[in-house]
């Protein structure tokens, strides 16, 4: 049984690495603490062009179809720099969400984009009161009771909240369910719920 990284995940990991010591300095993160949203969507795209965005993202829907052993080194590396990209809540949370809806055209449509770096995710959870980067999601994906909601940002009203970390964006959200934002209900909606924690498994 194999215990140990390959070749091929840590050459993945240094590339991120290199990329994140030239592009994501103290200083570049510390620059954004005063802009309006305190994120680059240039360096947002530059991730999706070096693969991570699209690591958990089916092949079919222009991902890598890689699993979550495939995407830890390289998160370790954002945590390593400090990266306040939502790279955890899109490609780590979201994708998952969206990839358990087999045949949804939806699901399709919003995978291909995150991959291509064009679209970011949100995910908020009855356990938890506030969204983090609420206010640069393309699409809000809400727990309400027993249903999973993907709710466009436009559709949803955003309160900021206040945070002792500078780099940490968190926000109320106020939106309303209803049948069209509804994309799945009862089990379905709780198994989608723990694809985000779910044990690593290849995506193809």
């Amino acid at each position: 049984m194999q215990f140990s990284f390959s070749e091929e995940q840590r050459t993945f990991q240094t590339s991120m690495r290199t990329f994140l010591e030239h592009e994501c300095t103290p200083h570049h993160v510390r620059a954004l603490w005063d802009t309006d949203t305190g994120r680059s969507p240039e360096r947002w795209t530059r991730l999706a062009e070096l693969g991570l965005l699209g690591v958990l993202v089916p092949e079919r829907h222009g991902g890598l179809g890689m699993d979550e052993i495939d995407l830890v080194l390289l998160l370790e590396e954002t945590g390593r720099a400090a990266l306040p990209e939502p790279v955890l809540e899109t490609a780590a949370v979201g994708v998952p969400l969206l990839a358990g809806l087999e045949g949804s055209a939806l699901a399709g449509a919003w995978l291909r984009r995150v991959a291509e770096g064009t679209a970011t995710l949100a995910v908020g959870h009855e356990a938890n009161e506030f969204v983090a980067d609420a206010h640069v999601a393309d699409l809000l994906l809400m727990q309400h009771r027993d249903e999973l909601h993907a709710v466009p940002r436009a559709r949803a009203g955003l309160e900021h909240q206040p945070c002792n970390d500078p780099s940490r964006r968190l926000f109320r959200v106020s939106w309303s369910p209803t049948s069209e934002t509804c994309i799945a209900r009862g089990r379905e909606a709780a198994r989608l719920l723990a694809a985000a924690a779910s044990a690593p498994r290849r995506r193809s």
